[in-house]
């Protein structure tokens, strides 16, 4: 039963073998052009991913880039800013004094007038 067995398998895998070869030979062209287009679509889909990754790439250099224009920017806006602020500090400085300056003139002027108005109605009372 076994030698039948093996005998029917062997034949079988003759038949098909030959068959398989009948088959390669006769389509080898369009085997062939079937294996380029399988191996063309797996090397699409591996420029795919790597052109996926390089634009990726090129916009987080993009945002770096833009990054590093803003930090230049702001840096060059604080320092005019804080050149703006010391010299404001130093105008208020200079009002401060004015204004103190102005009050002592307006506390020597009042004194003056009092004692111009104190002496003016002593006047007054006098010759009246």
């Amino acid at each position: 039963m076994i030698a039948w067995w093996l005998t029917t398998f062997s034949l079988k895998i003759k038949e098909t073998s030959e068959m398989i070869i009948d088959f390669l030979k006769t389509n080898w062209d369009n085997v062939i052009i079937a294996l380029g287009g399988v191996g063309a679509y797996f090397g699409g889909l591996k420029m795919k991913t790597i052109n996926e990754k390089k634009a990726d790439t090129d916009a987080l250099g993009s945002m770096q880039n833009a990054y590093n224009e803003f930090v230049i920017d702001q840096k060059e806006r604080y320092t005019e800013l804080k050149f703006e602020l010391n010299y404001v500090r130093e105008e208020l400085k200079l009002v401060k004094e004015e204004s103190r300056d102005l009050k002592n003139e307006v506390k020597s002027w009042k004194a003056k007038y009092n004692s111009l108005k104190k002496q003016f109605d002593t006047y007054k009372r006098n010759h009246s």
